[in-house]
């Protein structure tokens, strides 16, 4: 049945005019789903299936946009044919395809928009000594873990920085490096559109995408791991894009392609448990309640020296960006001593100058600078590890 558009315009009208009297149209981004749901449909959110009982549409309002996913968000549904909210949902996820059909969403109110927030910090910038990057400090082989599930494009550029920086700076074998993306390719959801240039120096991509973003598939990747990993290896594990956690959910996860499958703290430490005796584990987390895989991954880590760092608390958002995301972007600057457009630090990573960057270093760098929306966290299994943990 088709709508008419004086009922839609009021229902757009009453959403904005709520937000206004509840004091919140300068913080939230309001959107309105074009598409009417059927009765007795099941629509997404996040990993949620939610059953319509009348005929409906809904707005999506987006209460901390800022953020990444999951952070708090707003459903109203309205019945078409009482013409009147009788639903309000509460969650911390959009619908399931706000970034694969953008189309299906019109923005009826945006308020909030990401800005760059390494434009503020420019004049800060100082020229800093070189790394030496001498692998005749690396005792055995090395192997990276990126991935990155239901991406964005800040979530790629993360992946891309850091894959640049460990096959150019630190000579890496692109073979060790296992990239897990999104639907298996050099690809994100949502706006910019077509996938074309790195927005580091605009030039095109260069890491290989190994596999799609699954849980199975990391899964995987830690079995082909525990065949290959000896004693004096070293093991860098990078997630990024979207979680979920406390307190909306009883322990922090990773969304994960597709449909925003949660990979819970508990079960991704119980998997480093397959993994042999090694020397060293150095895990970088950027995604929503981060924090939260801090103890599960230093309880079962099986390397010598562990050092995880994570973008927010168990029971906090990470802060997201046009381009890339904050506290990924400066803890990979602070490993290559330079930022995605090769521009200056804001302050010393090398500490001790001893012209290398431990993990330690890169996190205290990475924490100094860190956008006053983050909310960073570390851990080690012994005190001290991450000062010894280097990539090279």
């Amino acid at each position: 049945m088709t709508l008419s558009n004086d009922l839609i315009d009021r229902l757009k009208k009453d959403v904005i005019d709520t937000m206004k009297k509840i004091r919140l149209d300068t913080k939230v981004n309001v959107y309105f789903c074009k598409e009417e749901l059927s009765t007795d449909q099941k629509f997404g959110i996040g990993p949620q299936k939610i059953d319509v009982k009348h005929r409906t549409l809904y707005f999506f309002v987006d209460r901390a946009p800022m953020y990444n996913w999951g952070h708090p968000c707003q459903y109203i549904l309205y019945d078409v044919d009482r013409e009147k909210d009788y639903k309000t949902i509460d969650t911390e996820f959009p619908p399931t395809d706000y970034f694969i059909a953008p189309e299906k969403y019109e923005a009826i109110h945006e308020s909030i928009k990401f800005v760059d927030t390494l434009e503020d910090k420019r004049n800060k910038m100082q020229a800093m000594p070189e790394l030496n990057i001498s692998l005749k400090e690396a005792r055995g082989e090395r192997y990276a873990i990126l991935f990155s599930g239901m991406s964005n494009n800040r979530h790629v550029n993360d992946l891309e920085f850091l894959y640049r920086s460990l096959t150019d700076l630190y000579q890496f074998s692109p073979s060790h490096i296992y990239v897990l993306n999104y639907d298996g390719k050099i690809n994100y959801s949502g706006s910019p559109q077509p996938v074309e240039k790195w927005p580091g120096d605009n030039t095109a991509y260069k890491m290989k995408v190994n596999l799609k973003g699954t849980k199975g598939l990391f899964n995987k990747i830690i079995a082909q791991l525990a065949g290959e990993l000896k004693k004096k290896d070293l093991l860098l594990i990078h997630v990024n894009n979207h979680g979920g956690g406390p307190p909306s959910e009883s322990e922090s996860n990773i969304c994960c392609y597709p449909d925003w499958d949660s990979y819970n703290a508990l079960d991704f430490g119980a998997k480093l448990n397959d993994l042999p005796k090694f020397a060293s584990l150095i895990v970088m987390m950027e995604q929503c309640h981060s924090g939260g895989f801090i103890r599960p991954v230093i309880k079962n880590s099986p390397a010598e020296r562990t050092h995880i760092a994570a973008a927010c608390a168990d029971n906090k958002s990470s802060i997201g960006g046009p381009f890339f995301d904050p506290f990924a972007r400066d803890w990979i600057s602070g490993i290559c001593g330079h930022y995605p457009d090769r521009s200056n630090l804001l302050q010393e990573v090398d500490t001790n100058h001893d012209r290398r960057v431990s993990a330690s270093e890169a996190y205290v760098y990475a924490d100094t600078v860190h956008d006053p929306y983050d909310t960073p966290c570390s851990g080690e299994k012994h005190k001290g590890d991450g000062v010894l943990l280097f990539l090279g």
